[in-house]
């Protein structure tokens, strides 16, 4: 019976905190959607919005591979496993390590993005012109909005400790500050520029850091907030590496397809890789209202379950 009524009270707390993720979740892609319409209505399908996709695509690419999905299937069983056999203080050192190795790596990456922005693009949108001025503003947002992929990051890794702790509601609210901010930029900011695309980029990067500032005093007053520290490559971390591959091969093998997709509307008339954004947008909605809310209730407690 009580092997029963245990499995029975982990059930219920999987439905209610998938019940919590999802309802935050379905808050969030609305506001999605509010997003997409907004920024439909101001750019429509012209080029300066094929640049802003173009653009995003690639933290979103990094975001995918580095942050919410490889990150927070490979940490939350590690992180959970450390603190039910070697006590809070092991687990939280675990963390800052994965902090400290993960925004060091991404730091450099932002920064050879940078550097590097033309290149990136004529990888991805090689069907746009070098001489053309839909070429010129995508390298132009793709510098503004790679640092979105070091903030988006950090604050997975701060979803990823939280949801180990079993708290949903804040990590899930999260990303609706990202559309927020688009929002305000976009209706506020952007107009009264020279260039209004960069206001939608400027909005990003805002987005992004809310997306940390957000989760920092559900982490400060659990005492587990993630400092930078020069010991990194712990063993838990050198475990997690070897966990997060083949969750690494499997978010590549779905990214590679969209960027290929990118790659191909890049040579289609102006507009296409507009659409491409919005179709796959419906699309992932109820995915991520669904599947991604029961996932990411059900992780912590298996991760549990498996560490005892």
């Amino acid at each position: 019976m009580k092997t029963s009524d245990h499995n029975q009270s982990e059930s219920g707390r999987i439905v209610r905190a998938a019940g919590v993720v999802g309802s935050a979740t379905v808050l969030s892609r609305i506001l999605g959607l509010v997003r997409d319409a907004v920024l439909a209505f101001l750019y429509g399908a012209t080029p300066a919005a094929d640049a802003f996709f173009v653009a995003f695509r690639i933290p979103n690419l990094m975001r995918q591979l580095l942050g919410e999905g490889a990150l927070a299937a490979a940490f939350i069983p590690v992180y959970t496993d450390i603190r039910d056999r070697e006590g809070q203080d092991e687990a939280n050192r675990f963390s800052a390590g994965v902090f400290s190795l993960l925004s060091s790596t991404l730091l450099v990456l932002t920064l050879l993005g940078i550097i590097f922005a033309p290149q990136v693009v004529r990888v991805i949108a090689y069907g746009f012109e070098p001489s053309g001025d839909i070429y010129s503003l995508t390298v132009q947002l793709v510098r503004w909005m790679f640092p979105y992929m070091l903030l988006v990051c950090v604050a997975a890794l701060m979803m990823g400790i939280l949801n180990a702790h079993m708290h949903f509601l804040t990590p899930a609210l999260a990303p609706a500050l990202l559309n927020v901010s688009i929002i305000f930029f976009a209706l506020a900011v952007s107009q009264n520029l020279e260039k209004p695309i960069l206001g939608i980029a400027w909005g990003v990067l805002v987005g992004g850091l809310l997306q940390i500032l957000v989760q920092w005093p559900p982490l400060l007053r659990r005492g587990i907030v993630p400092w930078p520290r020069l010991k990194m490559f712990t063993p838990g971390v050198r475990r997690l590496g070897i966990m997060m591959g083949p969750a690494v091969l499997g978010v590549a093998v779905y990214q590679v397809n969209i960027l290929i997709d990118t790659l191909i509307a890049s040579f289609l008339p102006s507009g296409s890789i507009t659409y491409l954004w919005y179709g796959n947008r419906m699309m992932q909605f109820p995915l991520g209202v669904f599947g991604i809310a029961l996932a990411t209730a059900a992780l912590p407690t298996l991760s549990q379950q498996v560490s005892e």
